[in-house]
Formats: structure tokens, sequence, C-alpha cells
């Protein structure tokens, strides 16, 4: 049986740096925070299979609860145009 977390957080790994601040956050507050990238190094994102999937399913049963981030990308016009309406 896998440890229990409090939250298994759910994100795309090119937000990577982001997300470590949010767990280092949740953390800090007193919870305990699943990344499948930290705490279950040996995972491969590339090479998903279906023991893996099985691994992270184990992870996510075995958490109280799941957080799930999403970020949007914009193309650099839209970054402009959103910051010269932020102005």
């Amino acid at each position: 049986m896998f440890a229990q977390h409090d939250i298994f957080l759910f994100h795309a790994f090119d937000d990577k740096e982001l997300i470590l601040g949010v767990c280092l956050t949740l953390e800090d507050l007193g919870y305990s925070v699943y990344l499948d990238w930290r705490d279950d190094p040996t995972l491969d994102r590339k090479r998903v299979s279906p023991a893996t999937a099985a691994k992270l399913r184990e992870r996510m049963s075995a958490s109280k609860s799941l957080f799930y981030s999403t970020t949007v990308v914009l193309n650099p016009k839209s970054a402009l145009a959103l910051k010269a309406q932020i102005r």
C-alpha cells in the first residue's frame, strides 16, 4: 500500500516550476502533496505503460483529494494585447 497524501496534484509537466511553488505552499500549510516526478522519479512520462497508469491510479486512490491544474498558453500577439488591456 502506498503512503496516503492529502492532495494528488495533477498538472502538465511543462508547468513543473510553477507547480512546485504551489506544492511547497500547500505543504507549508500542512498538507501532504503527491507529485509524480518528485515522489515517483522512476515513472517515465514519455513512455506511459499500463503499469505506469496503474501506479498513478493507486496513488490517486490513496489521496484524499485531486487538484487539477491547467494553464493557458498565449501566442505572443495575444500576450501583448492582454498586457495592453491590463494597463
